[in-house]
């Protein structure tokens, strides 16, 4: 497993780097093999190739999480420091981050990632930086540690970024309903926000606007009846 995590881990901190590495370990055993006994079947290989090389640029990050998720073994990490990389994407800049893991075993590595390269989990969320000194829950492989996926979704920073955003799509449905009360749409939109956001929130919100929250959705179900 720990071999797999370093060749995951690889093949996603390294993108285009690991592009001709996969085109070499599937196009030169092909072309060698066609150029000795004349098939050219195997020439295929060379299109895989292509289609891996290309797949992992856009879809190794994912693979790599994903196989933490599954196969890793669970910890914590706080990071202890982060300096700008005097790089950026998509006209953000990208920052480098140094962290301390604690591993299931009680022991203390140092481990680093930066914010292009992070694994976060769940999959297909955008990356969400711990704040520095804060503990999160991270998931590795023992005996290749710098690989971690970042569980966001198990992590106090995670809860409250997930919050804040119910918070901002429940606020906004509560905009909208004020300027039109009498508006079918505004009235039903704010009435799923609230039932949705309670659904998912009311044990992370204060019990008081818990329950003023819920009485507003049943004022809007009984004029709705």
């Amino acid at each position: 497993m720990a071999t797999l995590s370093a060749v995951l881990y690889f093949l996603s901190q390294h993108p285009y780097g690991s592009f001709p590495l996969i085109l070499g370990l599937c196009n030169i055993p092909a072309v060698w093999w066609f150029k000795r006994t004349g098939n050219s079947r195997w020439l295929w290989w060379c299109l895989l190739g292509w289609l891996a090389a290309f797949a992992n640029i856009f879809v190794g990050r994912l693979a790599n999480t994903s196989f933490l998720e599954a196969f890793g073994s669970e910890g914590t990490a706080v990071i202890v420091g982060s300096e700008p990389a005097h790089a950026s994407f998509n006209e953000q800049p990208i920052w480098n981050y140094t962290a301390v893991l604690k591993t299931a075993d009680g022991g203390d590595l140092k481990i680093g990632f930066d914010t292009l390269t992070a694994s976060l989990y769940p999959l297909g969320e955008r990356f969400l930086v711990p704040p520095q000194g804060e503990r999160f829950v991270v998931r590795y492989v023992p005996g290749f540690e710098r690989n971690i996926a970042i569980m966001a979704g198990r992590s106090e920073f995670g809860k409250r970024q997930r919050l804040a955003e119910a918070r901002a799509a429940l606020d906004q449905a509560a905009a909208q309903w004020a300027l039109g009360p009498r508006n079918p749409q505004f009235v039903r939109e704010y009435r799923e926000a609230l039932q949705s956001f309670l659904q998912t929130h009311r044990g992370d919100i204060d019990p008081a606007l818990a329950d003023t929250l819920e009485r507003r959705r049943a004022a809007l179900d009984a004029a709705a009846n």
